[in-house]
C-alpha cells in the first residue's frame, strides 16, 4: 500500500517526526507511505532491514510489506473515536501544521508512543545516571574502609 498526500494516516507535525535517519525517511513518511503502523522502537528494527536490503529508500518502501515486513496485521477499524480535547496527549492539541485538524486515532496512538518512547529514554537515562552514582558510592566506600583497615593496623 502506498498512500497517497489526500489519504494522510497521521498529518504533518509542527516538529520533524523521531528518529530520522540521513539515508532514509521519517517515521512519520514511513507510516504514511507503506501504510503499516509501527512504533518508534520497531522503526530502528525498520531502518536496519532496510539497511540490509540494498534497495533505495523508495524501492523498500514500495515493496516493504511483500518483502521485507514481519506478519502485518490488518484490523478493519469502525465507529467513532472520543477523545477529551484538552487531552493534549491524545489530542495532538498544537502538534499539527494545521491547527484546525481533529487528530485520527492512528495519530493519537503515534502521539501516546511518541510520548511513551520519551518517557522509556527518560527513565533510562535516569537509570544509568543512577547506576554510575551507586558505582562512585560503592568506590568512595570502598577507599574509607581501606582507610580505615590502614587506620587500625596502625
Amino acid at each position: 500500500m502506498n498512500n497517497t498526500k489526500d489519504t494522510l494516516l497521521i498529518n504533518p507535525t509542527a516538529e520533524p517526526a523521531d528518529p530520522t535517519y540521513p539515508d532514509f525517511v521519517s517515521l512519520l513518511e514511513f507510516i504514511n507511505r507503506t501504510g503499516v503502523f509501527v512504533s518508534p522502537c520497531h522503526f530502528d528494527l525498520v531502518y536496519k532491514r532496510f539497511q540490509e536490503s540494498g534497495a533505495s529508500a523508495d524501492k523498500f518502501i514500495q515493496d516493504y510489506e511483500e518483502k521485507y515486513a514481519d506478519d502485518v496485521v490488518s484490523v478493519p477499524m469502525s465507529g467513532i473515536f472520543k477523545y477529551e480535547f484538552t487531552d493534549d496527549q491524545i489530542s495532538c492539541l498544537g502538534e499539527f501544521k494545521d491547527e484546525d485538524h481533529s487528530a485520527t486515532v492512528l495519530e493519537a496512538l503515534y502521539s501516546a508512543l511518541d510520548l511513551a518512547e520519551y518517557r522509556r529514554k527518560k527513565y533510562q537515562n535516569m537509570l544509568e545516571e543512577r547506576k554510575k552514582i551507586e558505582a562512585q558510592t560503592a568506590e568512595r566506600i570502598s577507599a574509607v574502609l581501606e582507610d580505615l583497615k590502614t587506620a587500625l593496623k596502625n
